[in-house]
């Protein structure tokens, strides 16, 4: 595979929690497959329950 290849950014939207479509943003395509094959499947982007407890500490 071209380690220069770049895709579309579009396609990992699944690990982010707000789904921001920009069909411009290119990514690496290695780097990106790497890291969402070794990702939980139900791992999302930010973390809502480490959020949480930040906020809840901060009040």
């Amino acid at each position: 595979m071209d380690a220069d290849l770049k895709v579309r950014g579009i396609l990992y939207n699944r690990i982010f929690a707000v789904n921001k479509i920009d069909t411009e943003l290119l990514v690496d395509y290695e780097v990106w497959n790497k890291l969402t094959t070794e990702l939980p499947a139900d791992y999302q982007l930010p973390d809502m329950a480490a959020l949480a407890n930040i906020i809840s500490v901060k009040e």
